[in-house]
Protein backbone atom coordinates (compact mmCIF):
# COMPACT_ATOMS: atom_id res chain seq x y z
CA UNK A 1 0.00 0.00 0.00
CA UNK A 2 1.18 3.24 -0.50
CA UNK A 3 2.04 6.00 1.69
CA UNK A 4 1.88 9.22 2.34
CA UNK A 5 3.58 11.99 3.80
CA UNK A 6 2.25 14.15 6.81
CA UNK A 7 3.01 17.37 8.29
CA UNK A 8 2.12 18.95 11.02
CA UNK A 9 3.35 22.90 10.75
CA UNK A 10 2.76 25.04 14.12
CA UNK A 11 1.95 28.60 13.21
CA UNK A 12 2.02 30.79 16.22
CA UNK A 13 1.65 29.83 19.61
CA UNK A 14 -1.43 28.17 19.62
CA UNK A 15 -2.30 27.30 15.85
CA UNK A 16 -0.68 24.89 13.14
CA UNK A 17 -2.07 23.27 9.79
CA UNK A 18 -1.93 19.61 8.42
CA UNK A 19 -0.56 19.26 5.23
CA UNK A 20 -0.28 15.87 3.20
CA UNK A 21 2.35 15.19 0.41
CA UNK A 22 0.63 13.08 -2.18
CA UNK A 23 2.30 9.69 -3.81
CA UNK A 24 2.81 11.63 -7.07
CA UNK A 25 4.81 14.52 -5.04
CA UNK A 26 2.21 17.47 -5.12
CA UNK A 27 0.76 18.79 -1.71
CA UNK A 28 -3.38 19.00 -2.44
CA UNK A 29 -4.01 18.81 0.91
CA UNK A 30 -3.85 21.54 3.64
CA UNK A 31 -6.19 22.00 6.37
CA UNK A 32 -7.44 25.30 7.54
CA UNK A 33 -6.05 26.34 11.00
CA UNK A 34 -6.61 24.27 13.85
CA UNK A 35 -6.91 26.23 16.86
CA UNK A 36 -5.64 24.14 19.58
CA UNK A 37 -2.26 22.61 20.74
CA UNK A 38 0.86 23.31 21.05
CA UNK A 39 3.73 21.42 19.24
CA UNK A 40 1.91 19.10 17.26
CA UNK A 41 2.77 15.40 16.48
CA UNK A 42 1.49 13.13 14.55
CA UNK A 43 1.67 9.32 14.99
CA UNK A 44 0.37 7.83 11.65
CA UNK A 45 -3.49 9.35 11.63
CA UNK A 46 -3.19 10.25 15.49
CA UNK A 47 -2.20 13.95 16.52
CA UNK A 48 -0.82 14.66 20.23
CA UNK A 49 -0.15 18.41 21.20
CA UNK A 50 -0.94 20.09 24.28
CA UNK A 51 -2.48 23.11 25.77
CA UNK A 52 -1.49 26.34 26.94
CA UNK A 53 -1.47 25.00 30.56
CA UNK A 54 0.89 22.28 29.49
CA UNK A 55 -1.91 19.26 29.39
CA UNK A 56 -1.31 16.60 26.66
CA UNK A 57 -3.88 16.05 24.56
CA UNK A 58 -5.13 13.81 21.07
CA UNK A 59 -7.45 13.80 18.08
CA UNK A 60 -7.79 11.73 15.10
CA UNK A 61 -6.80 13.20 11.70
CA UNK A 62 -8.79 12.56 8.71
CA UNK A 63 -9.22 14.82 5.08
CA UNK A 64 -13.01 15.75 6.81
CA UNK A 65 -11.30 17.27 10.30
CA UNK A 66 -9.87 16.24 13.58
CA UNK A 67 -11.94 14.17 15.66
CA UNK A 68 -12.64 16.50 18.95
CA UNK A 69 -9.73 16.88 21.61
CA UNK A 70 -9.78 14.29 24.40
CA UNK A 71 -7.08 15.01 27.17
CA UNK A 72 -4.68 11.88 27.42
CA UNK A 73 -4.89 12.33 31.69
CA UNK A 74 -8.27 10.44 31.48
CA UNK A 75 -6.08 7.51 30.75
CA UNK A 76 -3.08 7.86 32.25
CA UNK A 77 -2.02 8.81 35.06
CA UNK A 78 0.92 10.47 36.64
CA UNK A 79 1.30 12.86 33.88
CA UNK A 80 4.45 15.29 33.49
CA UNK A 81 2.44 18.61 34.13
CA UNK A 82 3.51 21.17 32.65
CA UNK A 83 4.18 19.70 29.13
CA UNK A 84 6.92 21.48 27.07
CA UNK A 85 8.08 19.31 24.50
CA UNK A 86 6.69 15.95 22.99
CA UNK A 87 7.10 13.67 20.10
CA UNK A 88 5.00 10.59 18.87
CA UNK A 89 5.31 8.04 16.37
CA UNK A 90 3.98 4.69 16.10
CA UNK A 91 5.47 1.06 16.47
CA UNK A 92 3.67 -1.32 15.08
CA UNK A 93 0.28 -1.61 15.95
CA UNK A 94 1.04 0.92 18.86
CA UNK A 95 1.31 4.42 19.18
CA UNK A 96 4.08 5.75 21.71
CA UNK A 97 4.24 9.46 23.09
CA UNK A 98 7.52 10.59 24.83
CA UNK A 99 7.76 13.60 26.65
CA UNK A 100 9.58 16.50 29.01
CA UNK A 101 7.90 18.68 31.46
CA UNK A 102 6.56 18.77 35.11
CA UNK A 103 9.61 19.10 37.67
CA UNK A 104 11.75 16.22 35.87
CA UNK A 105 15.50 17.11 34.62
CA UNK A 106 15.67 17.99 31.43
CA UNK A 107 17.16 14.65 30.14
CA UNK A 108 15.02 12.55 31.26
CA UNK A 109 11.77 12.03 29.30
CA UNK A 110 8.24 10.26 29.96
CA UNK A 111 6.64 7.44 28.02
CA UNK A 112 3.41 5.89 27.46
CA UNK A 113 1.96 4.46 24.73
CA UNK A 114 -1.40 3.17 23.13
CA UNK A 115 -1.86 -0.40 22.11
CA UNK A 116 -4.61 -0.87 19.59
CA UNK A 117 -5.74 -3.95 21.43
CA UNK A 118 -4.59 -3.63 25.04
CA UNK A 119 -5.56 0.20 25.71
CA UNK A 120 -3.55 2.26 26.88
CA UNK A 121 -0.34 2.05 29.73
CA UNK A 122 -1.61 3.48 33.28
CA UNK A 123 0.73 5.58 33.55
CA UNK A 124 3.61 7.78 32.35
CA UNK A 125 7.13 5.72 32.82
CA UNK A 126 10.42 7.31 32.49
CA UNK A 127 13.12 5.14 30.97
CA UNK A 128 15.38 3.04 33.23
CA UNK A 129 18.79 4.97 32.82
CA UNK A 130 20.55 2.14 32.58
CA UNK A 131 24.49 3.30 31.94
CA UNK A 132 23.14 6.34 33.19
CA UNK A 133 21.32 9.14 31.96
CA UNK A 134 22.64 12.08 29.33
CA UNK A 135 24.84 14.86 31.57
CA UNK A 136 23.43 17.67 30.48
CA UNK A 137 19.53 18.50 29.22
CA UNK A 138 18.30 17.57 25.92
CA UNK A 139 17.37 20.56 23.51
CA UNK A 140 15.22 18.32 21.22
CA UNK A 141 13.85 15.09 21.76
CA UNK A 142 12.21 13.13 19.00
CA UNK A 143 11.00 8.96 18.14
CA UNK A 144 10.66 6.64 15.11
CA UNK A 145 9.52 3.17 15.39
CA UNK A 146 11.20 0.34 13.49
CA UNK A 147 9.04 -2.97 13.40
CA UNK A 148 7.69 -3.32 17.03
CA UNK A 149 10.70 -1.27 18.52
CA UNK A 150 10.65 2.42 19.34
CA UNK A 151 13.79 4.21 18.67
CA UNK A 152 14.16 7.69 21.40
CA UNK A 153 16.96 10.35 19.83
CA UNK A 154 17.50 13.27 22.01
CA UNK A 155 20.09 16.26 21.35
CA UNK A 156 22.04 17.75 24.23
CA UNK A 157 24.33 20.39 23.94
CA UNK A 158 27.32 18.38 22.25
CA UNK A 159 25.86 14.80 21.54
CA UNK A 160 23.33 12.95 19.92
CA UNK A 161 21.62 10.58 22.72
CA UNK A 162 20.13 7.32 21.18
CA UNK A 163 17.91 4.28 23.38
CA UNK A 164 15.37 1.40 22.09
CA UNK A 165 12.39 0.02 23.54
CA UNK A 166 12.30 -3.37 22.13
CA UNK A 167 8.96 -5.47 21.49
CA UNK A 168 9.03 -7.44 25.59
CA UNK A 169 9.16 -3.30 26.61
CA UNK A 170 12.91 -3.48 27.99
CA UNK A 171 15.15 -0.43 27.57
CA UNK A 172 18.83 -0.28 26.38
CA UNK A 173 20.93 1.70 27.60
CA UNK A 174 21.77 5.23 26.72
CA UNK A 175 24.57 5.69 23.81
CA UNK A 176 25.81 9.14 22.15
CA UNK A 177 27.28 10.14 19.22
CA UNK A 178 29.21 13.82 18.71
CA UNK A 179 25.82 15.98 17.53
CA UNK A 180 27.73 18.71 13.98
CA UNK A 181 28.89 21.28 15.06
CA UNK A 182 26.08 24.07 15.98
CA UNK A 183 23.03 21.60 16.39
CA UNK A 184 20.11 23.03 17.73
CA UNK A 185 17.41 20.55 16.48
CA UNK A 186 16.97 16.81 15.76
CA UNK A 187 14.84 14.75 13.87
CA UNK A 188 14.48 10.84 12.89
CA UNK A 189 12.68 8.53 10.76
CA UNK A 190 12.47 5.01 10.29
CA UNK A 191 13.39 4.27 6.41
CA UNK A 192 13.00 0.39 6.26
CA UNK A 193 15.26 -1.13 9.30
CA UNK A 194 17.87 1.90 8.91
CA UNK A 195 17.53 4.66 11.45
CA UNK A 196 17.73 8.10 9.36
CA UNK A 197 18.90 11.32 11.74
CA UNK A 198 19.05 14.90 10.93
CA UNK A 199 20.80 17.55 12.74
CA UNK A 200 20.61 21.29 12.35
CA UNK A 201 22.04 24.33 12.82
CA UNK A 202 21.22 27.80 11.87
CA UNK A 203 22.60 27.13 8.62
CA UNK A 204 23.47 23.89 8.56
CA UNK A 205 21.75 20.54 8.08
CA UNK A 206 23.32 16.92 8.26
CA UNK A 207 22.24 13.35 7.77
CA UNK A 208 23.66 9.83 9.21
CA UNK A 209 22.37 6.48 9.60
CA UNK A 210 21.98 3.90 12.14
CA UNK A 211 22.05 0.62 10.64
CA UNK A 212 20.50 -2.74 12.10
CA UNK A 213 23.57 -3.95 13.56
CA UNK A 214 24.30 -0.67 15.81
CA UNK A 215 26.58 0.81 12.94
CA UNK A 216 26.46 4.47 12.94
CA UNK A 217 27.87 6.65 9.84
CA UNK A 218 29.17 9.72 10.51
CA UNK A 219 27.11 12.73 9.80
CA UNK A 220 27.36 14.14 6.23
CA UNK A 221 26.27 17.89 5.42
CA UNK A 222 23.36 17.87 3.38
CA UNK A 223 24.51 20.98 1.50
CA UNK A 224 26.76 18.96 -0.66
CA UNK A 225 24.05 16.86 -2.09
CA UNK A 226 21.10 19.25 -1.91
CA UNK A 227 21.68 23.32 -2.88
CA UNK A 228 19.65 26.33 -1.61
CA UNK A 229 20.05 25.78 2.24
CA UNK A 230 17.66 28.33 3.57
CA UNK A 231 19.31 30.48 6.01
CA UNK A 232 18.41 30.76 9.45
CA UNK A 233 16.68 26.60 10.12
CA UNK A 234 14.27 27.14 12.87
CA UNK A 235 13.17 23.44 12.79
CA UNK A 236 13.78 20.03 11.56
CA UNK A 237 11.49 16.99 10.34
CA UNK A 238 11.63 14.05 8.61
CA UNK A 239 9.90 10.81 8.01
CA UNK A 240 9.94 7.46 6.01
CA UNK A 241 7.66 7.43 3.18
CA UNK A 242 7.85 4.50 0.47
CA UNK A 243 11.33 3.76 1.18
CA UNK A 244 12.24 7.27 0.94
CA UNK A 245 13.67 9.65 3.69
CA UNK A 246 11.79 13.58 3.29
CA UNK A 247 12.88 16.06 5.13
CA UNK A 248 10.97 19.28 6.20
CA UNK A 249 12.73 22.56 7.03
CA UNK A 250 11.08 25.24 9.02
CA UNK A 251 12.94 29.43 8.87
CA UNK A 252 13.56 32.19 10.75
CA UNK A 253 11.27 33.98 8.26
CA UNK A 254 8.22 31.66 8.85
CA UNK A 255 6.86 31.71 5.43
CA UNK A 256 6.48 27.90 4.31
CA UNK A 257 8.36 25.13 4.55
CA UNK A 258 10.72 23.77 2.87
CA UNK A 259 11.04 20.03 1.32
CA UNK A 260 13.66 17.55 -0.42
CA UNK A 261 14.29 13.78 -0.63
CA UNK A 262 16.76 11.25 -0.28
CA UNK A 263 15.97 8.09 -2.50
CA UNK A 264 16.71 4.56 -1.70
CA UNK A 265 19.53 4.36 -3.85
CA UNK A 266 21.09 7.16 -2.01
CA UNK A 267 21.10 10.14 -3.97
CA UNK A 268 18.79 13.40 -2.93
CA UNK A 269 16.48 15.49 -4.79
CA UNK A 270 15.31 18.07 -6.41
CA UNK A 271 18.93 20.06 -6.66
CA UNK A 272 17.78 22.48 -4.42
CA UNK A 273 15.45 22.63 -1.24
CA UNK A 274 11.74 23.24 -3.07
CA UNK A 275 9.25 25.70 -1.18
CA UNK A 276 6.02 23.64 -1.24
CA UNK A 277 3.40 25.43 0.82
CA UNK A 278 5.06 29.17 0.70
CA UNK A 279 1.67 30.73 1.44
CA UNK A 280 1.94 29.08 4.82
CA UNK A 281 3.00 31.98 7.29
CA UNK A 282 3.75 32.69 11.15
CA UNK A 283 5.71 28.57 11.03
CA UNK A 284 7.21 28.38 14.44
CA UNK A 285 7.82 24.66 14.23
CA UNK A 286 7.00 21.54 12.32
CA UNK A 287 6.84 17.68 13.34
CA UNK A 288 6.31 14.68 10.02
CA UNK A 289 4.76 11.09 10.34
CA UNK A 290 4.04 8.48 7.53
CA UNK A 291 0.08 8.14 6.59
CA UNK A 292 -0.99 4.91 5.20
CA UNK A 293 -3.04 5.55 2.02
Amino acid sequence: MAERLIVTVQRGLSMFWVAVRDVDGTWPRTSPDIVFGQMPAPAGSTIYAFDVPGRLVRSVWSEAGCTPWEYVDQWVANEPVPVRQLAATTAGTTEHVLVRGGGSPDFAPWHTLRDGADGWQPTWLQPPGIGGYPLSPFVDLRCAGIGDSLHVVGLSTDYVWHNVRDATGAWQAWESWDAPAGSRRVACAAVGDELHVVAAGADRICHTILFPKEKVEPFRDVATMVGGVPPSITDVACAGVNGELNVVLAAADGVGIWHALRHADRSWAPPTWQQPLPRLTQVTGLTASTLPS
